[in-house]
């Protein structure tokens, strides 16, 4: 805390949902976090935030607000979140927070893929699981087919950026998902990470490549419209640290926060993994977080070195070379491709 790393509020479950107008616990937090004057960056759904009592106790050189809008559907969005606000409420949120000067963002997170692994990047794969392009299943929720229209209704808000972190799913989540849309995911998936999981855990993801035509594609419909661009790689790893880097438009900073709001002047990625360690609950997976960061530092360093790039660790801000020069003496797609 003397550090004055920023706090997250809402990572893990929304703040700012409507019952705090009667128990006010969010809104005592901001007044606390004002006192002091401390950095805080808030997740939400919720329109709440944008009333005028909760933005009395928000100040713009403490707070960046990030808005969940996971889905350009809103029929399903109001099956998959019953009881948020509707995807215009948060749109009409976001327009508010911009004219008062906060900065904020949308979070496409978690994206969903709107057609099976493979779809766009390996044809053939698709032909012989599903026959034909007809016979492949379409999931609604998000269609990155018509992004540039979702982009578009978020441009009007005055956004300015744009955070996609791509899905990784439970065997929970997919039956879920089901019971929702009435659309069963798992052939969405290649059967042999379906099958096997990924890194030895239950959960579900696509291939790199395909994750990547998703990003890609976000990405150049928001530069054709000014917007920012990022990726979140929390919950996929480390890998796509390095990996997507090449398309944030803030280098610095995942969040996109750094560099635009005043008192955003430290990074979490700044605590040693010493310390980590001494408040982790379990040292084992401080230990494996430290091991992979390392190597996955080392392989963009080899790469880097060859094209008189220096990359020093995940911890450390550097300039991402284009993957393509990388390719060149590495083969990313070869050595970091989930199994």
């Amino acid at each position: 805390m003397g550090r004055r790393i920023p706090l997250r509020i809402g990572s893990m479950s929304d703040s700012f949902m409507w019952m705090d107008q009667k128990y006010g616990v969010t809104l005592e937090l901001l007044k606390i976090l004002n006192h002091y004057k401390y950095p805080h960056i808030i997740f939400t759904r919720s329109d709440l935030i944008a009333t005028e009592k909760y933005l009395s106790a928000l100040r713009p050189d403490l707070a960046s607000i990030q808005f969940s809008i996971s889905s350009n559907n809103e029929v399903f969005t109001r099956k998959a979140e019953p009881g948020a606000p509707s995807i215009q409420r948060r749109l009409q949120a976001l327009k508010v927070l911009n004219e008062e000067g906060f900065r904020t963002a949308v979070r496409i997170n978690p994206l969903f893929p709107t057609y099976p692994d493979g779809y766009f990047t390996d044809p053939e794969s698709i032909r012989a699981r599903f026959g034909s392009h007809e016979n492949v299943p379409k999931f609604g929720f998000f269609d990155i087919e018509t992004v540039g229209e979702f982009l578009d209704k978020i441009k009007e808000s005055k956004t300015p950026t744009i955070l996609a972190g791509f899905v990784r799913l439970t065997p929970y989540t997919i039956n879920r998902m089901r019971d929702i849309s009435g659309v069963d995911m798992r052939p969405f998936f290649r059967p042999e990470n379906f099958n096997t999981g990924v890194r030895g855990n239950t959960d579900k993801n696509y291939s790199d490549r395909e994750i990547s035509f998703y990003y890609k594609k976000i990405h150049a419909e928001s530069m054709k419209r000014d917007l920012r661009f990022t990726t979140c790689y929390i919950g996929n790893g480390i890998k796509d640290y390095f990996q997507y880097q090449s398309l944030w438009s803030n280098k610095k900073d995942c969040c996109d926060v750094s560099g635009n709001v005043a008192s955003f002047k430290a990074s979490c990625q700044e605590i040693s993994w010493e310390d980590r360690a001494k408040h982790a609950a379990k040292k084992m997976f401080v230990d494996r977080a430290m091991k992979e960061e390392a190597y996955y530092t080392s392989l963009a360093a080899q790469a880097a070195s060859e094209v008189g790039t220096e990359v020093k660790d995940a911890s450390t801000s550097f300039t991402v070379i284009p993957k393509s020069k990388m390719r060149e003496k590495i083969d990313l797609s070869t050595i970091l491709e989930r199994p």
